[in-house]
Order: C-alpha cells, then structure tokens, then sequence
C-alpha cells in the first residue's frame, strides 16, 4: 500500500513540477489577468455550487463541456455518460445538501486553467442515508468561445490517506 501512495504522491509532484514555471518570470505572462482569471473561476465555482444545492439537472449540466471526464474512486464517466448521471441523480431523488469547494492553487495557461484543492459533499437519495465525502480535487477549467469557462475535467481522491496495516 505504501508503495501505491508513494507512486500517486510522485505522479502529483510531476503533475505540479509541469505546471510551474522554471521559477522565472515569463516575460509575457500578466499577473493581473491571472488573478482576474482566478477571482472569475472563484465565482463560476461558488455558482456551481449554488446551482448543485438548487437540485435541478439543467443548470448543474450547463457548468460542463460536452466532452467532460470526471474521475473519482469507482467512477470514470465521459461527456454523455455524465450528463445521463446528472440527470438520473436529480430525477431519482437525488440531492446535494451541502457542497464546500476550496481552492489551494490555480495555474492558468491560456484557455485552459487548472485547480487544486479539497472538497466536502454530502448527498443523499431519497430515503437512503446521507454520505459524506471529503476529498482533493483536481479541475481543469477550459474557456468557451463565448468567454465563459466550463468544467472541462474533474479528478477527486480521499483527503485521508487509508491506514496502512
């Protein structure tokens, strides 16, 4: 098991290490429209989360890129298989009683953003019981033609790491 979480631990840190810079300024890059960036992708993502509490599939599936991925443990689901998700879950009952996304990091090249952070949900199903999961996340935001920025991959993972034996 320590060998499997050394392994994701090195593929992050490589992940990380392919998103910085060589610790030199670029000469092109304008700190002020990547914080204008990072406050806009603040605010689509306290949207989104409004848009989850809300409880309807239409506003949480207009957050999405046609060809988004979401991964998280036990589920890899693809543009068309996520907006069937989002629509069974909400017309099975489904709701989000409370969601709280928060940012560490976002690096910004271009059209494309990418965040780190940690999230907790909790969600039930009709009757069933509520769950509650608290985990990292990784999103890779991507910019629309029309401006707006859209949830293009969603990556999550527990925040504890399981006890070894």
């Amino acid at each position: 098991m320590k060998t499997a979480r050394n392994t994701c631990l090195i593929a992050l840190f490589g992940f990380l290490g392919a998103c910085q810079t060589s610790g030199e300024p670029d000469p092109g890059a304008d700190p002020g429209a990547e914080a204008a960036v990072a406050e806009e992708l603040a605010e689509r993502l306290d949207a989104y989360e409004q848009a989850l509490l809300n409880g309807q599939a239409a506003p949480v599936k207009s957050f999405w890129t046609e060809d988004a991925r979401v991964l998280v443990p036990g589920t890899d689901l693809t543009g068309s298989e996520l907006m069937s998700f989002i629509d069974d879950f909400f017309a099975a009952g489904g709701v989000v009683r409370s969601v709280e996304f928060r940012t560490a990091d976002i690096f910004v090249h271009g059209d494309a953003a990418y965040e780190l952070g940690q999230y907790e949900e909790t969600g039930q199903m009709g009757e069933q019981a509520p769950e509650h999961v608290s985990s990292n996340y990784f999103l890779r935001w991507e910019r629309q033609p029309d401006g707006s920025w859209k949830i293009d991959r969603f990556v999550a993972g527990p925040a504890a790491a399981p006890e070894e034996a």
